[in-house]
């Protein structure tokens, strides 16, 4: 299956019925998607930067988000 974009939401969403993730993955994916733009651009908020914004625990729970994942997709495609 060929997939476009960078929405993790929709990007799971579009999988067929037996892979979809779990409820708590798919929370996870919403999670990161909120942090898409503001932490990649400098100018994504009105003023300031990304680093005046994030905070160390929101950092360490987007990586065990991003993991968790990182894992589920592992173990679909055989890694």
């Amino acid at each position: 299956m060929e997939a476009w974009g960078h929405t993790l939401i929709v990007l799971l969403g579009n999988l067929p019925l037996d892979y979809r993730p779990s409820q708590d993955l798919l929370d996870y994916a919403r999670v990161l998607d909120k942090h898409y733009i503001p932490t990649r651009y400098p100018n994504g908020f009105d003023s300031g930067a990304p680093t005046d914004f994030y905070t160390l625990k929101e950092a360490e729970g987007s990586c065990t988000y991003a993991k968790a994942l990182l894992e589920f997709c592992k173990g679909h495609i055989g890694e």
